[in-house]
């Protein structure tokens, strides 16, 4: 989904200093790195000055295979998420063994399995109820937005400086009814891969909504870095093979931030001032096997 305000030029920070399109980069358990930009921005600054304009767009729904051989590293695109991309649906992906990868692209629950050569090898889905973005859910998804960002401000003077940059929250809010939606509420939050291959699928809640970290992305854009942090809000997590076999899942629990050997995944706590702490635990055996 597309949030009003963020594809328009906004007036460029003192101090900012142009880079690369933030890229998010994972990697597998064989050392194959893969990458994609999340964003394209273009910065203009006047000669002389700390004057200039910023352009956000979201980047390219593609994955791409980083080449680590030669003088230079230089990625070698592996797939497109689809033909007409919409990117008001997030785009997911997460590396499996064998040169594999796991993504997902559309609102309905569909994982799908990239080989290699690039080519789709299988979708893995679920009968779940799709949920209309009818008048009722818009109205109530504005709202928690409105809430998050109100105690985003109060909480946080990082994080309420980057909301008066783009108006404050006040002219964000007034936007909400603004927003560019899908069709339907996106059925997957989050996806991801452990060290087993196992793929975490984070729905978002039947009652609920996607999470949609609003500072996250215009600190990311402007930062010239992606946002690595997985969605804070728990739900429902689905723990399935590449094969489609179904493991378990995870009622009420958050997306881990990374994974270890034996079942252990590391999450980041953000306190009151934004200072991460990493907690790390053991998954419960009886979901690992």
């Amino acid at each position: 989904m597309r949030f009003p305000g963020v594809g328009p030029s906004h007036d460029l920070p003192a101090g900012l200093t142009p880079s690369a399109n933030p890229r998010i980069r994972k990697a597998d358990r064989d050392g194959t790195f893969l990458s994609r930009v999340v964003s394209v921005w273009d910065v203009q600054r006047q000669t002389n000055t700390t004057e200039g304009r910023i352009s956000i767009e979201p980047g390219p729904r593609e994955v791409a295979r980083v080449e680590l051989g030669g003088e230079e590293a230089r990625e070698v695109p592996l797939f497109r998420a689809s033909d007409s991309p919409d990117d008001r649906v997030k785009f997911h992906f997460a590396p499996l063994p064998n040169g594999r990868v796991a993504f997902s692209d559309s609102t309905a629950y569909a994982v799908r399995i990239v080989e290699p050569a690039g080519n789709v090898d299988r979708i893995l889905t679920r009968p779940l109820p799709a949920r209309p973005w009818d008048e009722r859910n818009r109205r109530a998804f504005a709202n928690s937005l409105r809430i998050r960002l109100e105690r985003e401000s109060a909480d946080s003077r990082d994080r309420a400086e980057m909301l008066g940059f783009f108006g404050g929250v006040e002219a964000l809010v007034a936007r909400l009814d603004d927003l560019d939606l899908p069709g339907e509420v996106e059925i997957i939050d989050a996806l991801d891969t452990d060290w087993e291959g196992r793929i975490w699928v984070l729905r978002t809640p039947a009652d609920g909504f996607p999470d949609l970290d609003i500072v996250g992305g215009f600190q990311s854009a402007v930062g010239g870095r992606p946002n690595p942090l997985p969605p804070t809000r728990p739900g429902p997590i689905d723990l399935i093979t590449a094969e489609g076999r179904y493991i378990g899942t995870l009622a009420e629990a958050r997306m881990p931030a990374a994974f270890g050997p034996g079942g252990l995944v590391a999450a980041v706590e953000l306190d009151a001032f934004d200072v991460p702490t990493v907690v790390v635990r053991r998954v419960s055996g009886a979901i690992r096997e």
